[in-house]
């Protein structure tokens, strides 16, 4: 499982609501029968500021507030082959 977190330092924006987004895609190189390769969408997601902490609740941020963001709900698993890098 890959986990998502997403760190806001203090010297972020001054915002007080923001929407984070998140794309994981597995790339392959172009090859005879894909000759401009092929970019595989393994997860997204979406984290709005203000339900950080709960979905039922919304707190907006504080203008210099440090804040994390997990996203727990869209876990991902995918096995990737190991390629040795004489071969790449």
């Amino acid at each position: 499982m890959i986990p998502l977190e997403i760190h806001r330092g203090s010297d972020a924006s001054l915002a007080t609501d923001t929407d984070f987004t998140v794309k994981l895609i597995d790339l392959y190189p172009p090859n005879p029968e894909y000759p401009a390769g092929v970019d595989l969408n393994v997860g997204d997601g979406i984290v709005r500021a203000r339900y950080r902490e709960s979905l039922k609740s919304a707190r907006l941020l504080a203008g210099s507030e440090n804040a994390v963001y997990h996203d727990p709900l869209h876990p991902s698993r995918i096995v990737l082959p190991i390629i040795p890098p004489a071969s790449r």
